[in-house]
């Protein structure tokens, strides 16, 4: 299994002991790729986990290249690739795998995924296309989680069930389809890589993405990528590129230019809904999502050149 890590050092030593002591994995089946990390992360490990292969790459290139790395280092019939802000939980491993061996169609398996509280959290999701932008700036897609999460309070589902991409946090990944696929595309440097990586499966290696809700981890979402570098700009930027890059793939320039319309335009009317409630209640959550609905809007209108680049070079 290969641990991708950046400036985690506690959240690794945590992954670590999550692995090894919690669900038993030997040292030499971990390898960790480290994205020259600046904290304490190499001292921790080659103090505490000396026997375990780290790998320190010389520059960030991104969560892709890090992957890449990371299976070039691993030699088994599935790869588990993990994000280092995750605490797996007693035999989660072993199950998952298990659910693995039982399903001869798949390609990636993932795990439901929990916040530190145990509550539900996004374990996957849908293809960008123009349908979904309309159904998150219409709060659809966040009454359709509210939904999965109170399903998994009173009747959560106990049968591993296809979706269309994997959160990269947690990846279960048949080697013989990485390798197929030349693994995850370096154009991506963080989010999108999993969402392409799982459309590929399933359109040129034939094979489906699974979630198995009887495993579960802790995922401290945003942690990893809090410590990859800049502001909120940053990350929203590569998020939304990486949306775009995707989409591509199967989406018409015009196809692409509505959705950043629209994005642009439920990015607008979001930022005005949440100021209006801010102003009323005085509550600094709806403060901090005008603020993020402002950004978003401002960003988006600066990715047509992006979305031309895209097209001259498909």
């Amino acid at each position: 299994m290969g641990i991708i890590s950046y400036n985690t050092a506690d959240l690794l030593r945590q992954c670590l002991q999550s692995l090894i002591e919690t669900n038993h994995v030997p040292h030499e089946h971990i390898v960790v790729v480290d994205s020259c990390s600046t904290d304490t992360t190499h001292e921790m490990m080659h103090k505490e986990y000396p026997s375990i292969t780290l790998h320190i790459l010389q520059e960030n290139k991104g969560y892709a290249y890090a992957v890449n790395v990371a299976a070039s280092l691993l030699d088994s019939e599935y790869m588990l690739l993990i994000n280092a802000d995750t605490r797996f939980l007693p035999d989660s491993i072993r199950l998952l795998v298990h659910s693995a061996q039982t399903l001869p169609d798949g390609g990636v398996w993932g795990m439901q995924q929990l916040y530190h509280d145990y509550s539900w959290q996004r374990s996957y999701g849908s293809f960008p296309s123009l349908k979904h932008t309309f159904a998150d700036g219409l709060f659809l897609v966040t009454l359709y989680h509210k939904w999965l999460a109170l399903r998994h309070t009173f009747l959560r589902p106990t049968k591993p069930f296809p979706v269309q991409y994997v959160d990269g946090a947690v990846m279960l990944i048949r080697k013989s389809v990485f390798d197929e696929l030349h693994g995850f595309d370096e154009r991506y440097f963080f989010y999108g890589e999993e969402t392409d990586f799982c459309r590929r499966v399933q359109a040129q290696a034939h094979r489906k993405c699974y979630i198995v809700p009887t495993t579960t981890v802790i995922h401290y979402r945003g942690k990893s990528s809090q410590n990859a570098g800049g502001a909120n700009v940053f990350f929203l930027k590569n998020l939304y590129s990486g949306m775009l890059r995707c989409a591509s793939q199967y989406s018409s320039y015009k196809t692409l230019v509505k959705i950043q319309n629209w994005e642009i335009t439920f990015a607008h009317l979001k930022s005005v809904l949440f100021k209006l409630l801010f102003l009323i209640t005085k509550k600094d959550i709806f403060h901090k999502k005008f603020l993020y609905y402002k950004t978003s809007k401002e960003i988006w209108l600066s990715l047509r050149p992006f979305i031309d680049e895209l097209c001259l070079t498909q």
